[in-house]
């Protein structure tokens, strides 16, 4: 049976697309069906099985992209349009779309696992929970190292990488204006008019100096040494490097470091007197420190500015052709 015929028996034109087709189709089985009467059947000029092979060919050629391409087109825009829609911010620049995230919950509170809510370049904000949201970057680092070298990484390489991935792909979708507004303990503004943050962090000790059980003594000024691996390496006056900054709050690591790996910032750090409470973390390993942070450019501010996350996707591509 041709298309030509197919569509005649059907009733079709063909710029009609395979929701037309499964319409026409059932409406006219239903019309065939023993049950609706001989008058109705012996009106329409084929048979059950006239209707049954066309709807075949129809559907065969429809699913062979040889009929309709407009169909395809109109089908893609009604998906797209009934996706839903996530109350966040929008990065359009950003490198790819992301898993919004939710929990679902039984009936005790308890949590029984994740699904998804939304897709799209949508900014992190507290309405989604943050590991979810690290979760959702996770996967598509893996998705991105699975398109660029499908079982060719050892499993120790693919976890490094994904964790790279996952940082440089953070940095697209955060606003860091809110979260430091949010987590800072007081805000201010400099002489110049820049804005100052004063946020609780830590200082955990090189292993050298947890083993000594070695405690700064409070009011110890410390410094930046340098950024390796996405810490931030500090020294003493002597200029020796005693550890690196740490934070109770997992979110700051992803506001604060970038800050330091651009360059936009700069940090007054005084030792404490206190030690943290975190009880895996033992007083010989981590001082609590008193930390400042100002901000010397509005780049990270908001949404990411275009000329950063082009610079983000350029480092991500960067890092997949090393693959």
């Amino acid at each position: 049976m041709t298309e030509k015929e197919a569509c005649q028996i059907l009733g079709l034109a063909p710029k009609d697309g395979i929701l037309e087709l499964k319409k026409k189709y059932r409406k006219l089985m239903i019309k065939m069906h023993p049950d609706a009467g001989v008058s109705q059947s012996e009106a329409y000029a084929y048979n059950a099985k006239d209707i049954n092979v066309a709807y075949s060919v129809l559907k065969e050629l429809l699913a062979c992209g040889a009929l309709n391409d407009s169909e395809k087109k109109k089908n893609s825009r009604q998906k797209k349009e009934s996706r839903p829609v996530w109350n966040a911010p929008v990065n359009p620049n950003a490198y790819m779309e992301r898993d919004v995230l939710q929990y679902a919950e039984g009936h005790d509170g308890s949590v029984l696992g994740s699904f998804l809510v939304a897709r799209g370049k949508y900014m992190w904000t507290a309405q989604e929970d943050f590991p979810l949201f690290l979760c959702s970057l996770y996967q598509c680092s893996k998705k991105l190292l699975e398109q660029a070298a499908p079982q060719k990484l050892s499993q120790a390489n693919k976890q490094r990488l994904q964790a790279e991935l996952s940082y440089l792909l953070a940095q697209q979708f955060i606003s860091h204006a809110p979260l430091l507004e949010e987590l800072a303990k007081k805000e201010e503004a400099d002489p110049n008019g820049n804005r100052v943050f004063y946020i609780p962090a830590m200082i955990e000790f090189s292993r050298e100096k947890a083993r000594n059980q070695d405690i700064l003594s409070p009011g110890t000024r410390l410094c930046p040494s340098g950024v390796r691996s996405h810490r931030l390496y500090l020294k003493n006056d002597a200029g020796k490097e005693i550890g690196y900054l740490s934070f109770l709050d997992d979110r700051l690591y992803y506001i604060v470091i970038p800050l330091f790996e651009q360059k936009a910032a700069q940090v007054k750090i005084i030792a404490s007197d206190k030690q943290p409470t975190r009880k895996k973390r033992t007083p010989a390993g981590y001082q609590c420190l008193h930390l400042w942070l100002k901000l010397l450019s509005d780049a990270f501010m908001d949404i990411p500015s275009m000329d950063m996350t082009d610079h983000l996707n350029v480092k991500i591509e960067r890092l997949l052709k090393r693959v």
